[in-house]
């Protein structure tokens, strides 16, 4: 159930080494210079790395959503939401994001919440998605993980050819959806 997956969170963020990589970053940082836009959305933004980067090259309004309890408060900008409906005005961000979050959701929010992005996005979308497992503690954090080419399909499905694959963010690749 989308409460089980949720509950996971709050155990993966207790290990220090939860979150994003160096590698990730940076490639994310790349990406970002590229797109134009004033204000942006980090959807689940975890603890808040992508935001940070968003500030250090200039969009002016920066705001995350998380569903992770102990994460929100520490950035004033960051807010409770679960996808795929978050509380969020049509079209209100230049650009959203959703990093390395996807294949976390249960199954039946995977493409409800790709339309809900739509909905928030005024010019672009970043996505990325793992393509495989990952085992925590006994615990698959990646319930929708698939193959790449399945992930491009869906993208496209839902998207058409305003989806472009960008690059890979360590194992994970990456798209850039323009509206």
């Amino acid at each position: 159930t989308r409460e089980r997956e949720l509950a996971k969170y709050h155990s993966a963020y207790q290990e220090e080494g939860y979150g994003m990589s160096d590698g990730r970053r940076d490639a994310l940082e790349e990406i970002l210079k590229e797109i134009e836009g004033t204000s942006f959305l980090d959807v689940s933004t975890g603890r808040g790395e992508l935001m940070e980067h968003a500030r250090k090259l200039g969009f002016e309004i920066v705001a995350g959503t998380e569903t992770v309890d102990d994460l929100i408060g520490e950035d004033k900008n960051v807010g409770y939401g679960v996808l795929p409906n978050l509380s969020i005005p049509d079209k209100y961000y230049d650009v959203v994001s959703l990093i390395e979050v996807i294949e976390h959701l249960v199954p039946e929010d995977v493409e409800p919440s790709l339309h809900e992005l739509t909905r928030l996005a005024k010019k672009t979308i970043l996505i990325s998605a793992a393509t495989q497992e990952h085992w925590m503690g006994g615990v698959n954090l990646h319930p929708s993980a698939r193959p790449e080419q399945d992930w491009d399909a869906l993208f496209h499905k839902v998207w058409g050819d305003k989806v472009k694959p960008t690059r890979y963010l360590g194992f994970s690749p990456c798209w850039r959806v323009d509206l």
